[in-house]
Parts: structure tokens; sequence; C-alpha cells
């Protein structure tokens, strides 16, 4: 596969070759079946045992078999976990292979959710994680093209659809090979330089603010939390500006490449996962690369900050109090509670410089949304029904799911300080609502606004459904499919 090395040899962008073929029976190339059960009945006549249920797979020289189980049990998840599976098995095997699924298929998930599964199902397949071993798995890849048998029926939506998740699966990637990599090879300069790459690729307009920029503006929360590293910090702005757009979708990203705790330090134990603590930033910038490779017609504006948030002589203790570049004063009672001070200045930045329509921020922000939703919902925080009623729909379409969690009068309260304007912490209890809470007081209408916790969606350590463990890329089609919804799209 084609890949783009703007940083060093670990970052990459997958292209995929993926398409519509009329028929399976005479082609050259294997054929992978799908199959549901039948009330236990044996589905082949050579291999008897074979019933089709889920887990199972025959292959022979032309044809693989993979069960499916029932199709009125299957839910999205396991569709692309056995999805994944087959294409994985696949990709070091086949040079060329073709999918066919029963029709019934297409009309249970729909032929757009089939398009989307298949195309993220290929693409984690085809990109493994472990780049930077000697012999990394990926130089076995030989899987450079996939072929899908659709019912006529299906054809046209499937088609449409398939363009669109490609160029979705590709930036997913990207975010990806951002994700996994430690943060000796990803840190802020790192990410600037994909930034740069997105905006030239996609001609969006680019603003970046170094350390001097973001003294001389007041971000106090981004230099707070990075006072600590011997690396800079970095705010960076891209905007796409499609003509004869309606509304302004503004998203901030979460970017601590590294994230110790500070003195606030977390245990040592699994701290190097900690590496994924910029999942947010890197969602929000190959979002906006998606949404405008595909064209859609929102304005859209992605404000990534990045630091690193690490134990030094100079790194800010608990208990030090700064000033936000809302005006707010900040006691920081928790190092470790970080992310929110960076976001707090994205919004305020986003907010008085583009009055948009709608704010979405992303971010890896807190272990308490993991306690409550574990690995398979982001949390989904806003004040606003009408804004929870439009993220949840573009959750069930891009099968990127989200669950909503409180966040009201109540969750502020319990960030009141003796010193300052707001402590950053709330209490042992209900930390995900809390942190939430925190960050609506950095906007003047939070009505408009709505934060999406994906500590839990963005660090999974085992595969789920088409994401692939280690590094998941998860955020890149819900926020495309939040800028459709904004642009009227169906």
């Amino acid at each position: 596969m084609k890949e783009k090395t703007p940083a060093n040899d670990y970052l990459y962008f997958a292209e995929l070759a993926i398409e519509i073929v009329p028929d399976s029976i005479g082609k050259d190339e294997v054929t992978i079946v799908f199959t549901a059960s039948q009330e236990g009945s044996s589905l082949l006549d050579n291999y008897p045992w074979f019933k089709g249920e889920p887990g199972e797979s025959v292959q022979t020289p032309r044809r693989w078999h993979y069960g499916l189980g029932k199709l009125a049990e299957l839910d999205e998840t396991k569709a692309g976990e056995i999805l994944f599976s087959a294409l994985s098995d696949a990709a070091s095997r086949l040079a060329a292979a073709n999918l066919q699924l029963p029709s019934a298929f297409y009309s249970r998930f729909s032929p757009e959710k089939t398009a989307n599964m298949i195309a993220m199902a290929a693409a984690g397949a085809s990109t493994p994680v472990d780049r930077m071993k000697s012999k990394p798995s990926s130089q076995k890849i030989i899987l450079k093209k996939i072929g899908v048998v659709v019912p006529k029926t299906y054809e046209t939506r499937f088609g449409e659809a398939l363009t669109k998740y490609k160029i979705q699966a590709r930036y997913t990637n990207g975010m990806r090979s951002l994700q996994v990599l430690p943060s000796n090879v990803v840190y802020s300069d790192t990410i600037i330089e994909r930034a740069k790459e997105i905006a030239q690729i996609n001609q969006l307009k680019i603003t970046i603010f170094g350390k001097a920029e973001l003294e001389a503006m007041g971000a106090g929360g981004i230099l707070a939390v990075n006072r600590g590293s011997r690396r800079e910090p970095a705010m960076a702005i891209l905007e796409y500006s499609p003509k004869g757009a309606q509304k302004t979708l503004a998203m901030a990203g979460k970017g601590v490449t590294f994230d110790t705790g500070g003195i606030s330090i977390k245990p040592s134990e699994k701290m190097h996962d900690m590496k994924y603590d910029m999942s947010g930033a890197a969602a929000v910038l190959h979002a906006i690369g998606a949404a405008a490779a595909m064209g859609v017609n929102t304005r859209i504006i992605a404000a990534i900050g990045l630091v690193e948030n690490k134990p030094d002589g100079s790194a800010q203790n608990p208990g030090d109090v700064y000033r936000s570049l809302k005006g707010h004063t900040v006691e920081v009672q928790n190092t470790d509670a970080e992310g929110r001070l960076v976001l707090a200045d994205l919004l305020t930045y986003l907010e008085k410089e583009y009055n948009p329509d709608l704010i979405v921020d992303m971010a890896t922000l807190t272990g308490a949304c993991v306690i409550a939703l574990a690995y398979h919902y982001a949390g989904l925080f806003t004040p606003s029904d009408e804004t929870a009623k439009t993220i949840e729909k573009a959750a069930k379409d891009s099968l990127e799911p989200v669950w909503r969690l409180p966040v009201d009068r109540i969750y502020r309260e319990m960030l009141k300080s003796e010193i300052a304007d707001f402590n950053n912490i709330g209490g042992r209890y209900g930390g995900a609502s809390s942190a939430a809470a925190f960050l609506s007081a950095f906007l003047d209408h939070p009505e408009k606004w709505a934060h999406i916790d994906i500590a839990g969606t963005g660090m999974i350590d085992k595969n789920i459904g088409v994401y692939q463990a280690n590094a998941s890329g998860y955020g890149v089609r819900l926020l495309t499919r939040i800028a459709e919804l904004m642009a009227g799209e169906k």
C-alpha cells in the first residue's frame, strides 16, 4: 500500500482499494463467504460441523467460509469483529479477495453501515500497529485489493457510502498511526507536522501558536500544564471553509502527548499507556481532514492544544493558582487533572474568535468515565437536549457509540475553591461529570457545546468490533458525521 511519511517512517495514511464486483463466481481471487446459521443445520456438505455459528470458519482453496450466527441476534460490534477477523486472516495470505455477505445482512444493518464496517475492518486488518519492530507484521501484509459482491438492490447506496468511508478509514488509520507511537516519537512538533500535512492536502488554513504567542494571549491553562516539560507547548487552529456553508462546527482536541500526572504523579503500572492522552487531538485533526476530503458543506474549525505533563523543578505544584484565557482563576489541587485546563483555553478561544453554532470537544479526560462505561461507549455531556439528540444520531449512524451522562449545576458546585474562582477537581465521586462541568464554566453559551470523553474508547487493550487493540482510531467517523448532519445531509 502507498504511504506518506512526512514526519518519520512510522506515520502513514493507508489507501484502500475496495470496489464493488458484479459476481464472485469465476474470479481468480478467493471469495470470503459470510453465512448466517440456520437452526443448527449443517451448511457445507463436506464440512458437516460448519453450522454458521460465530467463530466458525472453513478455508478451501477458492472459498473461505465464516459464520455470522443468527442474524436476528447479530449486533454491529459482533458483525464488525467477524469482518475484522476474516480480513486479518486474509491480509497476510491473499493479494486480493472478494467478500460476499447475505442479502439479509444489508437489510439488517443498512447498506451504509455495511460499507462502514467493511472499510473500517479492512483498514485495521491491513495496517498493524507494530511498525517499530525490526520485523513488523506490516511487512507480511500482501492484501491490496478487496472486491465486494453486493446485491443489486443495495449497489447504489452501498457504493456511495463506500466512497466516503474509504476516506474516513484512511484518516482513521492516520489517527491510529499517531496514537500508537511513544512520546519520544510523537510530541508537539510531530503532531504539528501532521497538521501541516493535512492542511496542505486539503487546502485548509492553519495557524500555529508557540509558547510566546500563548503567553501573549494569556492561555494560562495550556502553559501551566506544560511547565514541567522541556518541549514547548503549541496550539494549532485548522479552518475548512467550503462555499455556501450555512453552519459552523468547532472541534477541540486534548493533546497531552504524555501524561505522568505531574507532581500528582500516577502509579508506574501502565503509565506507558499515557502516550494515548493525545487521542482527542488526533481525532479532531483527522476528522477535519476527512470532512474536507469528503467535501462536507459545513464550515469546520479544529483546535488542538499540545503539551506534556511532567514533574520537573519548574512544574506546577498542587495548590497553585493560574489565570485562564477566559480570565477565571483556577486552583490546581491535582496536577493529574490537567487535560481540562488545556481544553478550557481551547473552548474559550473557539467561542470568542468564531462564534460557532456548535462546539464539540473530544478528550481522554477521566478514568471515572471508563469506570462508568468501560471501553464500549464514549461519555457524552451537554446541557442541551437538542445537541445530545444530534450527537446521538451521529453516533448511531457512524457506529461510534456514545452514552449521555449528566452535567448540571450540582457538578459545577463541586468545583468551589476557597482561594480561586474554581478548583480543577470536584472530589472522589462523579468525576466524569464534574470534569465536564469544569469545561462548561469557560463558555458563555454552554448550551451550544458538547464534551465527549473517550478515555475508554480511545485507549483499548483488545480488539472490539472493527477497533484494533492499542490504537482504536475512535472519533473520526463520529465527528465527521456530526459535520454532515449540520450540513443537512441525511
